[in-house]
C-alpha cells in the first residue's frame, strides 16, 4: 500500500497514534480508577525519548541532505509523536498530575516537532530548499546540431 498524500500520512498517522494510546491505557490503566503512576509514566518517558531521538536524527539528515523527501510516512509520524508527547506533558501538567520538570523534558520534543512541521510544511513550496527555476535550467549550454 503506497500513502501519496499528506493528509493520507496525517490520517494514518493518527489512527496508529491513537492505538497506541489505547494500547497503553488497556495496559497499564488499573481498574480501580487512579492512575499507576509507574505504567503510564514509564511509557510516557520511553515514547519522548524514542521520539526524540528519532526526530534528532531525521533532522540531522535533512540537514545532510541523505533524507531527501520529509514527506515519508516516518518523517510525519515522528513529527506527530514529539508535538504530542509535548501536548499529553502539558495537560498533565495543568491537572497537577506530573511536576512541571516533565514539562520542561519536553520542550525538546516540542522544538524537534516545530522544526520537522515547518519542513513538511515548506518542502513542497520551495522556502527550505530553493529549486532551481525553469530559467535557469534552459539555460546551461545547448549543443546545437
Amino acid at each position: 500500500m503506497k500513502i501519496k498524500g499528506i493528509k493520507e500520512q496525517l490520517l494514518l498517522t493518527i489512527i496508529v497514534v491513537e492505538i497506541y494510546i489505547a494500547l497503553i491505557f488497556l495496559f497499564f490503566y488499573p481498574r480501580d480508577g487512579e492512575l499507576p503512576y509507574f505504567g503510564i509514566t514509564q511509557a510516557l518517558i520511553k515514547t519522548r525519548d524514542i521520539s526524540l531521538a528519532f526526530g534528532g536524527l531525521l533532522v540531522l539528515l535533512r540537514i545532510l541532505r541523505i533524507f531527501r523527501n520529509p514527506r515519508q510516512f516516518v518523517y510525519v509520524l515522528v513529527t506527530f509523536f514529539n508535538i504530542i508527547g509535548f501536548i499529553v506533558a502539558f495537560v498533565l501538567t495543568m491537572s497537577k498530575e506530573i511536576d512541571k520538570i516533565w514539562l520542561h523534558l519536553t520542550l525538546l520534543n516540542l522544538l524537534i516537532g516545530a522544526i520537522m512541521s515547518t519542513d513538511l510544511l515548506f518542502h513542497q513550496s520551495g522556502l527550505v530548499y530553493p529549486t532551481k527555476t525553469k530559467i535557469e535550467k534552459n539555460s546551461g549550454e545547448r549543443k546545437f546540431s
